[in-house]
């Protein structure tokens, strides 16, 4: 039998080839693990949005955007979930949209927002703009048309 002689330039084409590859899939990884930091998966409820402070929720860096305060042990939660849920995954998509943030009054301190607003309900929905709370709303209906408002719009 004769053997088959494998020439350097064979071994050589072979580890380029290797090379090559191995460099493509890091590559497809690397920027795989990039998008999903970049953009985290799909929002599923309040907790999941961006939370704001209260030496924080008028200064954030977009120049329009929204800060729905809520508390989990508050009733009437599960109404806005759906509107609330749906406007944060399309804000965090696109770019058109004004971000929305969350701000539990449970986890960051009841008193100091309600009194400077004068909240009367929570559930509720501020508008900021310019750094200072242009809207607020409180009423289930309201907020939902403000938000369904906008992604119609867009």
């Amino acid at each position: 039998m004769a053997k088959k002689k494998i020439n350097k330039k064979q071994i050589d084409t072979n580890k380029l080839i290797f090379t090559i590859a191995y460099a493509a899939v890091t590559l497809i990884a690397l920027i795989f693990v990039i998008v999903l930091c970049a953009k985290p998966f799909k929002i599923t409820s309040y907790d999941d949005l961006k939370q704001v402070e209260y030496k924080t929720y008028k200064t954030q860096e977009a120049e329009e955007y929204y800060v729905f305060v809520y508390a989990e042990s508050r009733n009437g939660n599960d109404w806005y979930n759906d509107v609330v849920v749906q406007y944060a995954n399309k804000a965090r998509t696109l770019s058109n949209f004004a971000p929305i943030y969350g701000y539990d009054l449970e986890e960051t301190g009841q008193s100091r927002l309600e009194g400077e607003l004068s909240l009367k309900n929570v559930p509720a929905l501020l508008h900021i703009k310019d750094g200072s709370v242009s809207k607020t709303y409180t009423n289930w209906a309201d907020i939902r048309n403000t938000l369904a408002d906008a992604m119609k719009d867009k």
